[in-house]
């Protein structure tokens, strides 16, 4: 039999011919492309053929024919209308009048896909229903709107990683099919030996001398759901205290602003630490890796994936961090060799043999003694450091909190110390009895707000004075860390009478 045919019925030109060897079919894409065409042939008839029984014989009709132009010597004959779930066969006739057939074997009528979204594992079966359907080579995927992918390969009908996390955040409607063909271009058709005492419907005198078979097309689409991802969890905040309590059942992971741009829980990108009931945790340990801690930072917290139920973990909370802020000693003036205006010219100190009076100086060596009579003042020296600045010594200097002596009970020993601020932050202020005292958000603490005074009452010398930025709730400002201000020394004054004469 020759080579060479011509689609359609008697009234297709005899003259139109193409090589069989040269008619593929590709399942994946659903089309037929007859190639090798000559550029006489001007158009060309494919019939799509029934199959039935006249007479005791199998016959093939076709019902209409379908006309197509040549392009580049090429016809490509689409053919995605056509159920894949059953036989399908498109009729060709040679030249000399001799039909051929070609049969497009049906593809498996269920397709089962399944997902686990915590390992984001697809699992694909085929086959002729749900009961017999077995593990799957390949797969091919679309969105709702999409094309669908390339074919990728299965093992034991599944593929872990496949990707489909992409879409949890929104949840999406995925299909899924198993492709007709791997072959990139399609698959040559091939002789069909079953096909054998056939014929047209209305030519049961001569059998079809050629019969062919060619890849099958796609399988039914399978409808995937990939749900949305529940909400984050809510993660209460405590600027104030410099906190974040994670709600139980979590898992979280910490970023540090560091070189390596990494997680710096347990050290990798990848890790997180599970949180199996409520904790409330320090942004400075939170910020902490070893011996290194970042200034600034995230944490991100999701409810746990649920293995029982295959529900994948939440979407995840993003808290942005900052490691408590420490006054610097460059933004602390030290004034400390400058004494208070009250006590200009004399010392803080007082000894068992009297101390400095007016009008007589420290460097002089005169020490006057309770007998001689007179106003006694001492102390006064200051707090420390009596201002808060910006660190700057030159023009740009600016001064944020100031400090001064109030009212002084002299009977008491004890006085205010009143601190004025003259910025936009708002600062916590403790006092304590040791310079080395630890400063806890459990110490009662006093606010300075910002444009606003605070008057510290009733404070002793030698007394330390705390401070630190305060956090604020509604701004989401990051409570600081404690520095020493300074220590007390309350300006006092003595009157001593000088006593009358024996």
């Amino acid at each position: 039999m020759a080579a060479a045919i011509c689609f359609g019925a008697s009234a297709v030109r005899a003259d139109a011919a193409v090589d069989m060897n040269k008619i593929k079919v590709d399942g994946a894409k659903q089309t037929m492309t007859i190639s090798g065409l000559t550029t006489t042939d001007s158009e060309f008839l494919v019939g799509f053929a029934t199959k039935g029984q006249k007479s005791g014989k199998t016959v093939f009709k076709v019902a209409s024919w379908d006309v197509y132009t040549p392009v580049s010597n090429t016809v490509t004959v689409d053919l995605s209308n056509l159920n894949s779930t059953k036989d399908n066969y498109v009729e060709l006739k040679y030249q000399n009048g001799d039909i051929a057939i070609v049969k497009i074997p049906a593809a498996a009528k269920k397709c089962i896909a399944t997902y686990d979204p915590i390992s984001d594992t697809l699992e694909v079966k085929a086959g002729a229903s749900k009961a017999a359907a077995t593990a799957a080579a390949k797969f091919e995927y679309r969105t709702a709107v999409g094309s669908w992918s390339s074919a990728q390969d299965l093992a034991s009908g599944k593929k872990a990683d496949v990707g489909f996390e992409l879409y949890q955040p929104q949840g999406a409607t995925l299909y899924v099919r198993v492709p007709g063909t791997y072959t990139d271009g399609g698959d040559a058709i091939a002789k069909n030996d079953e096909l054998k005492d056939v014929y047209e419907a209305d030519n049961l005198t001569d059998k079809i001398a050629e019969t062919y078979q060619s890849v099958s097309l796609p399988t039914k689409e399978a409808k995937l759901k990939i749900a949305k991802q529940a909400k984050s969890p809510k993660v209460a905040v405590n600027y104030a205290k410099g906190e974040v309590t994670i709600p139980a059942k979590t898992e979280y992971r910490v970023y540090g602003s560091a070189a390596t741009s990494k997680f710096i829980q347990d050290g990798e990108s990848v890790k997180y630490v599970s949180n199996g009931s409520k904790a409330s945790k320090k942004v400075s340990d939170l910020l902490k890796d070893g011996s290194t801690t970042y200034e600034k930072g995230f944490i991100e917290v999701r409810t746990a994936a649920n293995t029982t139920k295959k529900k994948a973990a939440s979407k995840w909370a993003h808290i942005d961090m900052i490691a408590p802020a420490k006054i610097i000693d460059a933004e602390l003036a030290a004034i400390a060799e400058t004494p208070a205006k009250e006590t200009a010219g004399f010392v803080n100190s007082i000894n068992d043999k009297g101390t400095t009076v007016e009008d007589k100086a420290a460097t002089t060596g005169n020490v006057v003694t309770k007998a001689d009579g007179g106003t006694l003042k001492y102390g006064g020296h200051g707090i420390k450091y009596a201002q808060i600045t910006n660190g700057k010594t030159d023009a740009t200097k600016e001064v944020f909190v100031t400090a001064k002596y109030g009212t002084v009970d002299a009977k008491k020993e004890c006085g205010q110390v009143i601190l004025e601020n003259k910025g936009e932050k708002t600062y916590q202020v403790v006092v304590k009895e040791s310079k080395t005292a630890t400063v806890s958000d459990s110490d009662k603490a006093s606010t300075l707000k910002p444009n606003g005074t605070l008057t510290l009452k009733n404070l002793k010398t030698n007394q330390w004075v705390f401070i630190r930025e305060a956090g604020v709730q509604k701004t989401k400002e990051w409570v600081g860390e404690y520095k020493v201000m300074g220590v007390v020394d309350i300006p006092l004054t003595k009157v001593y009478e000088k006593p009358a004469d024996e």
